[in-house]
């Protein structure tokens, strides 16, 4: 990943508004890509709305009884070490009970029927159970999946014009995830440039990949100290945290 950025480029006389054109320089301003940038900001905000006032509010309560946090946002949640969500799991707890209560009122009038413990495995559960095999959509997911959708729309909206593929071109552009997702939105007249850059992008990394070879042989121990690897993850699976420094511990070289 690039550790700098060209200066913002002139405002345009093609697009209009000259807004949009200010949301796209700002959108590539920063490192890496723009669509998980915006994800990861709206997760942030959202948890932390959660932990100054929204942990006791009755809507959120009761929208965690239908999804629960994701074991990435319940670890960061956890190392907040906030007592004060003793009321929103007290809340949860008895909504447990009742659905368990539920649960096993309703167990003998299912005995004669497919749903005994003959075929437990198939057995039906409450419509509100949340087993670890079958996760509900995480609430801190849904608010940055929201955020990277917009996000995708803003930059793609200035695609048909020269000067905002130009700005594209020079920043980090779209992770592999959200540039497919981009290429699935974006205006038939776009798409073969948007594909073709994303194309380019992969392609650098090869020549950085097949340095391995050499490392494998001994004649090529500086690879040990690139981050190839990180780059080719961001490219075909997306970002997981946003900096290459955030992944490996260190700061990406240039």
């Amino acid at each position: 990943m690039r550790s700098h950025r060209s200066t913002t480029p002139q405002v345009p006389t093609t697009i209009e508004p000259q807004l949009e054109w200010a949301t796209l320089a700002w959108r590539l301003q920063a490192p890496g890509c723009a669509a998980c940038a915006a994800q990861r900001e709206a997760e942030t905000n959202a948890l932390a709305w959660f932990l100054l006032e929204n942990y006791r509010e009755r809507a959120t309560l009761n929208a965690l009884t239908q999804g629960r946090y994701c074991l990435r946002h319940l670890a960061t949640l956890l190392a907040q070490r906030e007592p004060k969500l003793s009321v929103t799991l007290e809340f949860l707890v008895r909504e447990e009970v009742r659905t368990v209560r539920g649960f096993r009122a309703a167990l003998p009038r299912k005995r004669r029927t497919p749903w005994s413990g003959s075929t437990a495995g198939q057995r039906r559960l409450p419509r509100s159970a949340r087993p670890a095999d079958e996760p509900a959509r995480c609430p801190l997911c849904e608010a940055g999946a929201t955020a990277a959708a917009v996000a995708v729309e803003e930059v793609l909206i200035l695609l048909g014009a020269e000067e905002g593929r130009s700005a594209y071109a020079a920043s980090d552009g779209f992770c592999g995830p959200h540039a497919w997702i981009a290429l699935r939105e974006v205006p038939a007249g776009s798409a073969d440039w948007l594909a073709g850059d994303f194309e380019k992008r992969l392609e650098r990394m090869l020549p950085a990949l097949n340095r391995y070879v050499g490392y494998q042989r001994g004649t090529d121990r500086a690879y040990a100290d690139t981050d190839t690897w990180v780059e080719a993850i961001r490219l075909v699976w997306g970002e997981s945290s946003g900096r290459v420094r955030d992944v490996t511990g260190g700061v990406a070289p240039s």
